[in-house]
């Protein structure tokens, strides 16, 4: 909104807010750091490879000199992922307001929509009071319905204007154990971990893995929940010492000790335990290389930083992100069935395709002013 408004200093533009703020998501991302993006982005990081122009012409460097314009300087972790410079989401939210405010765009928050209709080419939009507004152009950047405390209602508004939309699930999340992990609860471990699918490996990425009292979490699984499928055979191994072979690993620990005393210096006592107890049918050192849980479900969409699923691309026009059903319907962000893996994807392409949105509605517009 606000690089439209800019593009565009003569027209009216409003932000319609179901709550009672804006930026509460915003304010959520990166712990509370808001992580921007991502100096590592390929098109290999996303669930589809239709944005892959997108992402050449808008790339992060693209993003920071937008940033530095409107005040906003950041910095960049060895990771490549990009936070604003005071490492605080707030500061984030605080130079959008004041661009918000100087630019004089409208805001109307507790604003729910429960209604569109478009006719002789308005869209009247109907709130929760029954308030109804009229727009030339609209467009929809309401996220998915991860993290949030009210009714997800974007799916039947898109619906009734003609679009489909792909199933939605729970994405960058912790994912729960057939295992009992509660006597592991809290304990963290730096491995590789993989996730396989009916087995089939779906993914591999090394990260910290923590464990919850009935499951595990951390930006290892979280990387991997991307993959998992719903009503599938899902397996989540960690090799929690690379550096050795099983062998290697079995020549080390088998000798005149005990077990116990041999693992003291590799991992948590209680993580030892558990080892030792699992090595009851299996060596050692297998055990170590394929430290495996059976995974049962995520912790749902109120736990999760992404919705995976959305409006399908094939009826929007990628370049623009306007429309193919409705004309001066915009569709953006995490609204799409675009999802990509954590650390700044996910706000980079929502990013990008409100780029996109502005300059071809600002085209528009100028043609007909």
């Amino acid at each position: 909104m606000i690089i439209l408004k800019k593009l565009c200093k003569n027209i009216d533009v409003t932000i319609y807010e179901a709550q009672n703020r804006i930026g509460k998501k915003i304010l959520q991302t990166g712990n509370g750091k808001c992580n921007l993006s991502n100096t590592n982005i390929t098109i290999n990081d996303y669930n589809t490879d239709l944005i892959k122009q997108l992402l050449k012409t808008f790339d992060y460097k693209v993003l920071v000199n937008i940033l530095n314009d409107l005040g906003l300087m950041v910095r960049i972790d060895e990771e490549g992922r990009i936070y604003p410079y005071s490492e605080k989401a707030t500061t984030v939210l605080d130079i959008f307001l004041k661009q918000i405010n100087e630019l004089g765009i409208n805001v109307k928050c507790d604003c729910y929509i429960n209604d569109i209709k478009y006719k002789n080419n308005v869209y009247t939009i109907i709130n929760n009071n029954k308030q109804s507004f009229n727009c030339d152009y609209l467009i929809i950047s309401t996220g998915g319905c991860s993290s949030i405390n009210y009714q997800y209602n974007t799916n039947n508004l898109v619906k009734k204007l003609g679009h489909n939309v792909s199933e939605l699930y729970p994405s960058l999340c912790a994912l729960k154990t057939k295992q009992n992990t509660k006597s592991l609860s809290g304990l963290r471990v730096k491995c590789k971990a993989s996730i396989i699918v009916n087995n089939e490996t779906k993914h591999q990425t090394k990260g910290e893995v923590l464990f919850k009292d009935d499951g595990l979490s951390g930006i290892a699984i979280f990387i991997l929940s991307k993959y998992f499928e719903k009503n599938k055979k899902n397996v989540v191994s960690l090799d929690l010492y690379e550096p050795l072979t099983v062998n290697e690993l079995n020549k080390k620990l088998y000798n005149d000790q005990s077990l116990e005393n041999n693992l003291l210096g590799y991992f948590p006592k209680m993580i030892n335990y558990d080892i030792i107890k699992r090595a009851s049918n299996k060596t050692i050192g297998e055990v170590i290389k394929n430290y495996s849980f059976d995974i049962i479900d995520t912790y749902g969409f109120n736990n999760s930083q992404v919705t995976k699923g959305g409006v399908l691309l094939n009826e929007i026009d990628i370049n623009t992100f306007e429309s193919n059903k409705c004309d001066n319907l915009y569709i953006i962000g995490e609204a799409l069935d675009v999802d990509g893996t954590c650390g700044g994807y996910n706000l980079h392409f929502a990013w990008a395709s409100a780029y996109a949105c502005a300059f071809d509605l600002n085209k528009k517009i100028g043609e007909k002013l």
